[in-house]
C-alpha cells in the first residue's frame, strides 16, 4: 500500500518549491529563467529545489522556447545614429541564432523606460539588451523582476547585470587632451542632459583631461542640455556669445556636434579657423559634413557582439555565473574640424 502510495504521489511542483523557499512563484521562475535574484534567495530555492528533489517540466520549458524567439533591444534615442547601428548589429547577431529584435525606443525619461519595459514582459521577449542614459533605482527594479537575462550598456554598481560600457579614458578624455595639446586654452564642453549617467561621465572625463593641462575650466564653458543638435546649436550661439569665446569646443556626442556646426555657419565661424569641434560616436554623417568632423569612435558593431555574447551565452550554452562586465575600447579619430588656434 505504501508503494502504491508512492507511486502515486504527485512529483514536487514550482509551488511546492516556493512555499519551502519562502518566497513566491514568480520569484523562483525568474531563478530558473536565470533572471536577477538576491544571493540570499538564490541559496533558498537552490536548497529547496534539492531538498524537494524538483526537475522543472521539460514540455514547459519547450514551450516556452518555442515561443520565446524574441530579444528586446530598448534604446533611449531611435533617432540617433549611433543607436540605429546598435540595432542593426544585434539583429544580424541575433538571426545566426533562429532569434529576431523588437526595438523599443524609450526616449530620456524613466517613464518610457518603465513602458518599454513592461512591454517586454507582456511580450514575453527571451532576453533584453538595455541602453539608458540614467537607469534609475526604479527603472532597476523594475528590471530586476523580469525572468530572463539582461544586459546592460551602461556601467552600474553594484554589478547586477552583464553590463558593457565604453572604456574610461578613450573618449572625451582623449578628444580633449588632442585639444590641449594643440595649444588650445579655452575650451567649452557641450553635453547631454546633467543628469545622465554618461553625460556625468564625459563631463567628468572632459574636466579630467582639462585639469592636467593646467586649465581652470569656468562654469560659462559648460553648456548641458540635451543630446540633440537642436542643444548643440544653442550651445554654439551661447558660447560664442561670450566676451571670451572657447577656441575649441567638446561635444558629448556627434548630433550635439552637428547643431554646433548648424550655429557656426549663421554666425559665420569657421571651423577650424575660428575654432576646433570634437565629437563622440563617429557616426556616418561625421565623414561627409564640412569640416569632416574629429570624433571618438565608440565601435556600435563591437558593442552589439558583446552584448548577444553575452545573451546568448546563457540563453543557449546555459550560463548561470555571476554577472560579467566588458569595457569597450574607444579610438579617437582626427579629421579636419580640430587644428592649433590661431592666437596661442
Amino acid at each position: 500500500m505504501k508503494g502504491c502510495e508512492q507511486l502515486n504521489k504527485k512529483p514536487p511542483s514550482i509551488s511546492d518549491v516556493a512555499q519551502a523557499a519562502g518566497t513566491s512563484v514568480s520569484t523562483v521562475s525568474r531563478y530558473l529563467n536565470k533572471g536577477y535574484v538576491s544571493v540570499d534567495l538564490e541559496s533558498r530555492i537552490r536548497t529547496a529545489i534539492d531538498k524537494l528533489n524538483y526537475v522543472p517540466s521539460r514540455f514547459a520549458r519547450a514551450l516556452k522556447e518555442s515561443k520565446n524567439k524574441e530579444i528586446a533591444l530598448i534604446v533611449p534615442d531611435i533617432f540617433n545614429p549611433f543607436f540605429t547601428m546598435i540595432y542593426d548589429a544585434t539583429q544580424k547577431y541575433c538571426e545566426k541564432n533562429a532569434y529576431s529584435v523588437i526595438l523599443h525606443n524609450a526616449g530620456m525619461d524613466e517613464k518610457g523606460e518603465l513602458d518599454r519595459l513592461k512591454m517586454c514582459q507582456k511580450m514575453q521577449a527571451a532576453g533584453l539588451i538595455f541602453c539608458s542614459e540614467n537607469p534609475g533605482a526604479i527603472v532597476m527594479e523594475q528590471i530586476k523582476k523580469l525572468s530572463i537575462p539582461v544586459v546592460l550598456t551602461n556601467l552600474q554598481e553594484p554589478l547586477l547585470f552583464d553590463t558593457i560600457y565604453s572604456e574610461n579614458g578613450q573618449g572625451v578624455y582623449a578628444a580633449t587632451k588632442y585639444i590641449c595639446g594643440l595649444g588650445h586654452k579655452r575650451i567649452a564642453y557641450s553635453g547631454g542632459p546633467e543628469e545622465s549617467v554618461v553625460n556625468k561621465q564625459r563631463k567628468e572625463d572632459f574636466l579630467r583631461a582639462a585639469n592636467e593641462a593646467g586649465l581652470a575650466v569656468t562654469k560659462d564653458y559648460i553648456f548641458e542640455m540635451a543630446y540633440s543638435m537642436d542643444s548643440g546649436y544653442k550651445s554654439g550661439l551661447y558660447f560664442f556669445s561670450l566676451a571670451e569665446p572657447p577656441t575649441a569646443i567638446i561635444a558629448a556626442n556627434d548630433i550635439i556636434a552637428m547643431g554646433v556646426i548648424m550655429a557656426s555657419y549663421e554666425i559665420g565661424k569657421r571651423i577650424p579657423e575660428d575654432f576646433s569641434l570634437t565629437g563622440v560616436d563617429n557616426i556616418d554623417f561625421t565623414k561627409i559634413c564640412r569640416p569632416a568632423l574629429t570624433t571618438v569612435d565608440n565601435e556600435p558593431v563591437g558593442f552589439a557582439q558583446k552584448a548577444c555574447d553575452f545573451l546568448f551565452n546563457r540563453l543557449i550554452e546555459g550560463y548561470e555565473g555571476e554577472p560579467r562586465v566588458s569595457a569597450r575600447p574607444s579610438n579617437l579619430i582626427v579629421r579636419d574640424s580640430t587644428a592649433p588656434p590661431k592666437h596661442k
